[in-house]
């Protein structure tokens, strides 16, 4: 049910990161029973069961160990007879659109010269990637969300690990004031 949901929301270009939000926010468990990731999202989006097609992890020989080791690319497994992939069941979606749903994620993305895929950044806005929450034991950036600006846990839709060290109930993290401290000290800003 969930599943395809998500498939709904990114054949509609909704950015993972937002789809991961939406899900944190309604409370709906990832499958290994944690919150929802932009990583755990793309898996699942980009994984051949998802279409209803036989995986296959790539393996490469690995010379210290002496044996095949495999790797993080799962791509369908191919019929050596025919070299079409092999379909196992029906799929959360079709092929054609998981076609367009990793066209979609991957043109969001670009290649290092490491062959790591980062994110195409959208024009920054003016403080972000300037900021860090400064919240005791957090640290993370502060980012736009909205009209305002917060600790990049909570846009993920996480509780500032700052503030759940200290016992924080805000819930959010948009400079709600603390009992008995002065007015902004939960979550606010410090220059880099």
């Amino acid at each position: 049910m969930y599943a395809r949901m998500i498939a709904d929301e990114a054949l509609a270009g909704k950015p993972l990161v937002r789809i991961a939000r939406m899900l944190n926010e309604h409370e709906i468990p990832s499958p290994r029973g944690g919150l929802w990731q932009v990583g755990s999202l793309s898996q699942l989006l980009r994984a051949p069961a998802f279409a209803g097609l036989l995986p296959e992890t790539e393996s490469v020989w690995d010379t210290r160990l002496g044996r095949r080791k495999y790797t993080s690319v799962v791509r369908p497994y191919r019929d050596p007879e025919t070299g079409r992939p092999v379909a196992v069941g029906e799929g959360i979606v079709t092929i054609e659109e998981q076609q367009r749903i990793v066209a979609e994620i991957e043109s969001r993305t670009q290649g290092r010269g490491d062959g790591v895929k980062r994110p195409v950044r959208s024009p920054a806005h003016l403080l972000t990637g300037l900021l860090r929450c400064a919240v005791e034991g957090c640290g993370a950036r502060i980012c736009r969300n909205g009209d305002s600006y917060v600790c990049q846990g909570v846009r993920l839709g996480h509780t500032c690990p700052g503030c759940a060290s200290h016992g924080c109930s805000c819930r959010g993290g948009r400079g709600e004031r603390l009992p008995g401290t002065e007015p902004w000290r939960c979550h606010a800003l410090a220059a880099k």
